[in-house]
This record gives C-alpha cells, sequence and structure tokens, in this order.
C-alpha cells in the first residue's frame, strides 16, 4: 500500500514504497503520524499532503521532526476529516444563522467554495437527489460538524476517500453497510452477560434534615415497570439509596428518582469486539452467542489504521 506526497497544489512529489509505518484515528483524535527513514526527507520536505488512494487515510502535513538517535523522520497532522473540523461556518452577514436550500451537491459545493477548500475537496454529485428546505446550520459550526450533523438529517453515514479520477478528496453519504444481513453477514466477537439480580428498590430522598426529610420508594417490577407499589421482596429484593438533596418537590424527587431507577435496571451493553474487515465508520455488524442464546449489532464509530510497510491492519470501536 503506496503513500502518495503531493505539494499545496496537489501535484505528486513522490511515493513512499517501504521501510515505513502510517498511524491514522478516523473520527477520535481525527490526525496521523508517518515515522519512515530520514531517505524521505527530501521528498516530505516540499509536500503540503499525504495520501494513500481510495481511501481517507490521509490529510495535511502539519509538522515534520527528526529523531537523531535512530535517524527516523515522523511527520504527523490532520486527516482529511481533522481539516474539515478545523474550517468554521460563520453565518451570513446581519444574520443570526446561515440557512440554505436546494440540492445537497449545490449546499455543500458552496460551503466549501466559502472555505477555500474546493480546490482540495468535492461533493459527489450524485447527492443532488437530496435536497433541503430553509435548514438552519448551527452557529460558528466546522464543517465536519455540519456534515455529520447532515447524517441524522438524511439518515445515511458520510464517507470520505481520495479519488484517482478526480484527484480530490470526493465526500459523499451512502447507506450503512449492514454486515449482519444474511447476504453478507460476519460473525463479530461478543462477551455477554446475564444479571439475575439489578436494583429494583431505590429509596429515594430529598431536601430535609433527618426525619423531616423527604423520602419517596420507587420499585421495578419483574417487566421493568416503575411505581410505587413494591412486588419483589426477600431475597430477590436489592435495594439502594438515592441522595438527592437539591430535590424542589415530591414530584421533582420522583421524576430524578424514576430516571435513575431506569438507568440501574437498563441492560448491561454488549462488548462486541470486530475483527479485521473491510468496514466504514457507520457501518453495522454483530455477533451470536449461542450458549446464552444473545444476538446484538453495534455501529463502528472509529477505525484506527496501522500501515506497516504496505501491510494493513485495523482498529474498530463500536458503538
Amino acid at each position: 500500500m503506496d503513500i502518495i506526497l503531493a505539494n499545496k497544489a496537489l501535484a505528486e512529489q513522490g511515493v513512499i514504497y517501504t521501510d515505513y509505518s502510517l498511524d491514522f484515528d478516523t473520527t477520535n483524535t481525527m490526525d496521523y503520524k508517518l515515522t519512515a527513514t530520514r531517505a524521505i526527507y527530501d521528498k516530505l520536505s516540499t509536500a503540503t499532503y499525504l495520501y494513500i488512494p481510495g481511501t481517507e487515510y490521509g490529510g495535511i502535513i502539519d509538522s515534520i521532526a527528526h529523531n537523531t538517535s535512530d535517524d527516523s523522520i515522523v511527520a504527523s497532522g490532520r486527516s482529511f476529516r481533522g481539516l474539515l473540523n478545523s474550517k468554521i461556518i460563520a453565518p451570513d452577514s446581519g444574520q443570526d444563522y446561515k440557512v440554505v436550500s436546494g440540492n445537497l451537491a449545490d449546499i455543500l459545493d458552496s460551503i466549501l467554495a466559502d472555505n477555500n477548500l474546493d480546490y482540495l475537496y468535492m461533493i459527489d454529485p450524485n447527492l443532488t437527489w437530496i435536497t433541503l428546505s430553509n435548514y438552519q446550520i448551527a452557529r460558528y459550526c466546522s464543517v465536519l460538524y455540519l456534515l455529520n450533523a447532515l447524517e441524522t438529517k438524511t439518515g445515511l453515514s458520510l464517507y470520505l476517500a481520495w479519488s484517482a479520477k478526480y484527484h480530490k478528496v470526493v465526500i459523499t453519504y451512502r447507506q450503512p453497510i449492514d454486515w449482519t444481513s444474511k447476504s453478507l453477514y460476519v460473525q463479530t466477537n461478543i462477551t455477554t452477560t446475564k444479571t439475575s439480580h439489578k436494583v429494583n428498590h431505590l429509596v429515594c430522598l430529598g431536601s430535609g434534615e433527618l426525619k423531616d426529610r423527604m423520602r419517596i420508594d420507587l420499585y421495578a417490577d419483574t417487566q421493568g415497570r416503575i411505581s410505587t407499589v413494591r412486588s419483589i421482596v426477600g431475597a430477590d429484593e436489592y435495594t439502594q439509596v438515592y441522595d438527592y438533596p437539591n430535590a424542589k418537590d415530591v414530584d421533582d424527587l420522583k421524576t430524578s428518582g424514576t430516571a435513575k431507577l431506569k438507568e440501574l435496571i437498563a441492560d448491561t451493553p454488549l462488548k462486541v469486539e470486530v475483527r479485521d474487515g473491510a468496514y466504514a465508520v457507520g457501518d453495522i455488524v454483530g455477533g451470536y452467542d449461542d450458549l446464552m442464546d444473545i444476538k446484538t449489532k453495534a455501529t463502528i464509530s472509529n477505525v484506527v489504521v496501522n500501515v506497516e510497510n504496505g501491510v494493513i491492519s485495523y482498529t474498530f470501536t463500536t458503538s
């Protein structure tokens, strides 16, 4: 897997084939670190960007360091998402908010141009089928914030990749791939836990002191329904105290206590460990525990990529 170096005009300055490692974080820190031998310094010193074609693995070169102990060169910087995260969308002059209408491709093309990014990024021209009407953009948000917000608006996943055809980073939206579907099913490793006993009696204490302190008892039944009626007793009753001294009145204490008890009886999230695969942020993965007969799904929320001399490996985070 080759790394292309390009100058500010996106003209190629060289290719790194071997003797390097690249660490790339997609959505968390949104940055990268390239470590290589000093032989690449001349190429790096004239470059502004680096990228792996067909992927979003790359970005702007923010710094270059030289370690004399091992004579290594370290280039680091913001990823292409990270660069978008450092560009701000301001309301139009005299307006409280920037409000946009039209097809999504034209709207985003205009925003890229406003931020002088249209030389580096382009919007997928096929996004004209998505339209917005009087869409209010958050004040002084980043370009990436808007792109992420549009995921919720459209129900699609944001996807970036360096295009050899356009010689730019193409921004698009696509349906997340559900790897749990029958035609694509991929089993991931999961850790499942069945909890027999959870807190089902919450003693809620509000304002006041000693015998005058406000109190209400809340109970959860075997179906998870919460009321002031005890239905589970003996060893199966699991009691905990909830301290809320700032409660305004009994209704406030009951509302807050109910929310707390719901939190305590909620199912324990399943831990999903994703194997290496061609997954992207937003894709859906899942697993099945045949012993406990539990199925689960999770969404890929981050991909950390490591490339060692052309060999790529992934670490996935799910939510």
